[in-house]
């Protein structure tokens, strides 16, 4: 689903010349991008409270993490049910319980800690109608019909290259292209935006963007100092950018690998991502494309989710992974376990 919002930001990407660009070990960007660390709410208060030092047990597989929903009669944002899941930990969750559509929610992996906003235009939520109908409605001519913000610190520094957002799916998609079909269409995305990393034909396909190039704002900023997730247009903020129109340097800058290992996230430092998406309706799951409205359990098959997840190259490491269910394919693929 994030196919045609990635190839929309992320297409026509060029590489910016060395030359205009500063480097990780410039003064100058050392001094937009290095600034002295301040207590942030986004830490936990207390080292007992670190991932790396506790027994996680969301890193499930497909089949354990589809056995241990509840039943879809006590689903609160029915028909949609989001879970943490490889090593994202939501203090206070509870796992028989979606969470939250509409309202910000804290997490922690090993590698980032923040919060996440979850919006759907047709579905339940927690939100005051109006607040949500106010950011829908503030982008109303990219008709999204869901919107997805990140917002936190990143634990070490990593090169802007090495952080991948998007989907990496867990089994072969059902209505999947021929192999060498499938190769053609990877190396073809590849040369138009190297940025970007697809793979609809393997036994786990991906959709994966560099996520400076995926972000539809992105904003960098000093602790207490970071943006209201809940508002209904987020700054763009960057060392590249600093309004809409700006951010399309932004993303054919940071959409190119080589440009983008020049620079580095600062774990001093709060960024806010927000990625959206006109494509995918997920209270009714369906693609809605120029052309045609496609049922999207046809695509994935029976049983298998969608995510939303960022992650180190195309590894399993997760700087935060989600999974969205939809009611319709976990009953199919319950009715067919039955029979």
């Amino acid at each position: 689903p994030l196919l045609f919002f990635i190839i929309k930001e992320s297409t026509h990407q060029r590489e910016t010349p060395e030359s205009s660009i500063e480097g990780t070990d410039s003064d100058d960007e050392d001094d937009v991008l290095s600034r002295p660390q301040n207590q942030s709410d986004l830490v936990f208060e207390t080292e007992e409270n670190s991932v790396d030092e506790m027994d996680l047990d969301l890193d499930l597989d497909l089949d354990e993490a589809t056995r241990n929903l509840p039943d879809v009669s006590k689903w609160k944002y029915r028909p949609v049910f989001i879970q943490p899941a490889g090593g994202t930990r939501c203090p206070g969750h509870n796992p028989n319980e979606s969470l939250p559509i509409g309202v910000p929610f804290e997490f922690e992996s090993s590698l980032f800690k923040g919060r996440a906003l979850f919006r759907l235009r047709n579905g339940k939520s927690n939100e005051d109608p109006d607040e949500s109908k106010a950011y829908f409605d503030a982008h109303d001519h990219f008709n999204f019909q869901r919107q997805f913000v990140i917002q936190g610190q990143f634990k070490h520094r990593t090169k802007m290259s090495e952080v991948w957002v998007g989907d990496i799916f867990d089994k072969k998609f059902k209505l999947a292209p021929p192999p060498r079909l499938g190769k053609f269409m990877s190396n073809l995305f590849t040369r138009m935006a190297p940025g970007i990393m697809i793979d609809f034909a393997s036994s786990r396909p991906k959709v994966l963007a560099l996520i400076g190039a995926g972000s539809h704002s992105m904003s960098i900023d000093k602790p207490g100092e970071e943006p209201d997730i809940t508002i209904p247009i987020l700054p763009e903020k960057t060392f590249l950018s600093h309004d809409e129109k700006s951010s399309q340097e932004r993303k054919h800058a940071l959409g190119n690998p080589k440009t983008a290992s020049y620079y580095e996230f600062d774990p001093e430092l709060v960024y806010t991502f927000h990625t959206a998406d006109g494509v995918l309706d997920l209270a009714e799951y369906k693609l809605r494309l120029p052309i045609l409205t496609m049922d999207f359990t046809r695509v994935l098959g029976d049983g298998q989710p969608m995510s939303l997840r960022a992650v180190v190259g195309d590894s399993s490491d997760s700087f935060f992974f989600f999974r969205v269910w939809h009611e319709r394919t976990l009953v199919k693929a319950r009715k067919r376990r039955c029979k």
